[in-house]
């Protein structure tokens, strides 16, 4: 399944420190499929924000159904992001 991203969008979303999950309807097969945004642009290792043009296109597995076992693996991520940002500590005068 494949789904376009406008820039200024996904420019907002990777920055975001929780996980992004994108979720996209099928109409057609009753489904909705998932991406998690952060995570599947840090993979590509040839990807620029700074060099794609007006949208970028994504392709979302069809593997990822939004289904009882996604919503836990989500849960996950955030939890797994929430115990990284407990970790940082800044002493200041």
């Amino acid at each position: 399944m494949a789904c376009r991203i406008d820039r200024p969008c996904l420019v907002a979303w990777l920055q975001q420190t929780m996980p992004l999950i994108l979720i996209i309807y099928d109409g057609q097969t009753d489904r909705a499929y998932w991406l998690y945004v952060q995570a599947h642009f840090k993979k590509q290792t040839d990807f620029y924000v700074t060099k794609v043009g007006e949208q970028v296109t994504v392709h979302i597995p069809k593997v990822n159904e939004v289904n009882l076992a996604a919503m836990r693996r989500f849960a996950f991520y955030r939890y797994r992001i929430w115990q990284q940002a407990r970790q940082v500590v800044h002493h200041e005068e």
